[in-house]
């Protein structure tokens, strides 16, 4: 879990700067280093490191995501027509 956790999280990255919703790989990432945490939690098992830096990336890139999301909608040099978007900065 540690593991696909990380690897999810690392894929977020790449639609990270595009809207909250393509952000399906960040959200996965949090929830699997979650229950990776979770598993790793006695220490019978490794990869607790894989699990925190796994959660710590996921959640900083749907933060991201969020963010951006928010500045397109609510600046007024964007536009938005369904799912274009066309900025004159």
């Amino acid at each position: 879990m540690a593991v696909a956790g990380f690897v999810l999280s690392l894929i977020g990255i790449v639609p990270c700067f595009w809207f909250w919703l393509l952000q399906v790989p960040g959200y996965l990432g949090v929830i699997f280093s979650m229950l990776g945490l979770k598993a790793t939690k006695d220490g019978a098992r490794g990869g607790r490191g894989m699990a925190v830096a796994g959660l710590v990336i996921g959640i900083v890139v749907v933060v991201i995501a969020l963010l951006v999301t928010l500045f397109v909608y609510t600046s007024n040099d964007c536009v938005t027509d369904g799912f274009t978007v066309d900025c004159q900065f």
